[in-house]
């Protein structure tokens, strides 16, 4: 073992668009076989004029092994609390390098076969940007960190040089090994064998242009160090020398999604719910491959009858149906923080005029079973993203409404190109930027850009292992707090027309302001509780259009009594918010498939009341709806919710905003 020292400066320059990279190579006197890199210490300080607390610190040093050059890749980066990598930073990283050398006297590889470079890529990648992007876009090779659990395709990059005196090579292939602590896995190329070519002439677009891999999720995980050698196919015993590096793989938080079959009655139709097979089999791919996770828990599944016609034209905003839709939707996600898929049966988005391919708003996704493609876009509004521009007008048709202003200018690409390449390892397929769109695009082929992707990687927060740079909202994971969930609708003259709504303990979080509309909740003195930009729907509606649809979950503190909506200075709704209606509950019988419940409110008018019953999750700790709202005072909690045992249930009464409620505990027959 050899071990050798160095350092890489980072005074200038002082500025970076986040944690900034530097390098340095140590030559060996042998190929080296194995090595590793520690950081034996490090200075930094903010440069002038800037001066801040320290709000996040990153030093990492890695390793790659090329023969008998062993490249130190460092990252540093310094910021205030405000998130944004800013700040003029300055600092040197020092490390040590061991590494194990061949014996004296191997034999060495092949000169004509060197692997360049190896691309590491679950979804999309930055490598090689600087080639096509301007340096305003460009980011340093791999700058995307690896999710952990999730398919990583490896591209390895190898220069032919035919001249290089060796015999000729027709047909390249080779081996990936995989270390995770003792236990190694090879794998072979998934598209080998492969033309071997020089580095130069290697099209980036073309898969079979680089030796490709694809490691399994289940072997992505903390941290792996990987081998690669490559070989003439017909002649195996020369090889070339190995190439090395080390990953590092960021455990994330799972996506959560509780499906809603939907059983279609609309239109004319009557088509029964898709069931949970069917979701997982034909549409749950399209969603997992390209979003930054690396599980995808389906949390329940329940079914629905909807009867409204969801199909329609594109005039900037879903139908009146699909609204309706999301909004029984929400009454069963209840206090629960998962993403509600409702899903409706084949058939429909082929109804001759339609344009309506799903909808989706602030934690809530629709669309149809046979356009799995569409599922992403839906899930991402269900995420607050907006979609991606699509310019110069009338270049897609239609043309998106509500675009997202901070979507970058990828070089000379479309608008609302995916930016860098893209690649799915599970089908060995190359996304070309120059012609594959966002999939929060109105363009096709859609697969997912960087922009998007790291954004999205703000919802999956680290939960535990090694650490990600990704950021996202300050708030207490997990955390249960009082929400209004609240429903209007704004027409052009300013006529407020109020959905039943329910307050309740949760996990609800808004979808996030549009700006428009200001929300106020007072107390019986007239002080103001609460001050809060109402989401207009803006993830999928064009907020030009009228009528405005409200639809947020707003933070409902003690005290209320009155609610007041303001359009700039003006009050433009106004509502006092009385008593909490009283709700007992009667009975609890059993039935065949369930317990029938059944309630009261001892007061007058109360038929002018909605409800809406929910079910304690005890693995999820959240309240879900066990149907949509209703006004009836009985229903049948189904039989496949009482499995379990003891389930704990509870009734919401709203006389408009007010909300009360009763509890009990169910506990079936024998239990």
């Amino acid at each position: 073992m050899e071990v050798r020292t160095g350092s890489v400066d980072f005074s200038s320059p002082l500025r970076g668009s986040g944690p900034r990279t530097g390098s340095q190579s140590l030559i060996f006197p042998r190929p080296v076989t194995d090595a590793a890199v520690g950081i034996t210490g490090y200075s930094l300080g903010y440069a002038a004029p800037d001066d801040h607390h320290v709000g996040r610190l990153e030093v990492n040093a890695e390793e790659t092994i090329n023969d008998n050059v062993v490249t130190v890749d460092v990252t540093l980066g310094v910021r205030d609390w405000s998130g944004n990598w800013d700040d003029n930073y300055q600092g040197t990283v020092e490390f040590v390098v061991l590494a194990d050398l061949e014996p004296p006297g191997t034999t060495h590889p092949r000169g004509d076969l060197l692997a360049t470079g190896m691309e590491l890529n679950q979804a999309v990648q930055f490598f090689r940007s600087s080639e096509y992007l301007d340096g305003a876009h460009a980011l340093p090779d791999n700058a995307i960190w690896l999710i952990a659990r999730k398919n990583t395709g490896i591209r390895v990059y190898v220069d032919y040089d035919a001249s290089g005196g060796y015999p000729p090579i027709t047909s390249l292939t080779g081996a990936l090994e995989v270390r995770s602590g003792a236990t190694t896995l090879q794998l072979s190329p998934i598209n080998a064998p492969i033309t071997p070519r020089s580095d130069s002439t290697i099209n980036q677009a073309v898969a079979d242009h680089t030796l490709n891999f694809m490691i399994p999720g289940i072997w992505c995980t903390g941290t792996v160090t990987v081998h690669c050698q490559v070989w003439d196919a017909a002649n195996p015993t020369e090889k070339s020398a190995a190439f090395t590096r080390t990953l590092t793989f960021t455990q994330v938080a799972p996506l959560n999604i509780y499906v809603v079959g939907v059983a279609y009655t609309g239109g004319g139709l009557n088509l029964p719910a898709p069931n949970q097979g069917q979701f997982t089999g034909q549409m749950l791919p399209s969603l997992s491959k390209p979003y930054p996770i690396g599980d995808v828990v389906q949390s329940g599944f329940t079914t629905i009858t909807f009867a409204e016609t969801v199909t329609g034209v594109i005039g900037g905003s879903c139908t009146d149906g699909f609204s309706d839709l999301l909004d029984r939707l929400s009454d069963l996600r209840g206090g629960s923080s998962d993403i509600y898929v409702g899903v409706l049966p084949a058939g429909i988005a082929s109804t001759p005029g339609n344009q309506i391919g799903g909808c989706g708003r602030s934690g809530l996704a629709a669309c149809f079973l046979d356009l799995p493609g569409d599922l992403p876009h839906e899930v991402g509004h269900a995420f607050g993203r907006k979609h991606a521009p699509c310019t110069p007008s009338g270049r897609c048709n239609p043309s998106p409404a509500n675009t997202d202003d901070d979507y970058p200018q990828y070089g000379t690409f479309p608008s609302d190109s995916i930016g860098v390449f893209g690649f799915d390892p599970t089908t060995n397929t190359v996304f070309d930027p120059a012609g594959t769109f966002d999939f929060m695009a109105y363009s096709f082929p859609q697969w997912v850009s960087a922009y998007t992707y790291m954004a999205l990687r703000g919802a999956f927060q680290p939960t535990g292992g090694p650490t990600g740079s990704g950021g996202g909202a300050h708030h207490i994971p997990g955390a249960v707090a009082e929400h209004l969930h609240l429903g209007l609708d704004v027409d052009r003259d300013r006529t407020v027309v109020r959905r039943p709504s329910f307050h309740h303990l949760g996990r609800g979080v808004g979808g996030g302001g549009c700006g428009e509309f200001e929300l106020e909740l007072r107390d019986a003195d007239g002080k103001v509780l609460l001050c809060w930009s109402l989401a207009c729907g803006c993830e999928q509606d064009d907020c030009r259009c009228w009528p405005r649809h409200l639809r947020d979950a707003v933070p409902w503190p003690p005290g209320v009594r009155k609610l007041v909506v303001y359009d700039g200075d003006r009050a433009i709704y106004e509502e006092d918010v009385p008593d909490p209606p009283k709700v007992e509950i009667k009975s609890a019988e059993e039935q065949d498939d369930g317990i029938l419940l059944e309630w009261r409110v001892p007061r007058a008018g109360s038929s002018e009341l909605w409800y809406v019953v929910h079910w304690w999750d005890e693995k999820a700790e959240a309240w879900r709806g066990v149907a949509p709202r209703q006004q009836e005072r009985s229903l049948l909690v189904p039989r496949r919710l009482l499995r379990g045992g003891p389930l704990c249930v509870r009734v919401l009464a709203t006389s408009g905003i007010a909300t009360g409620f009763a509890q009990q505990v169910l506990a079936p027959a024998g239990d």
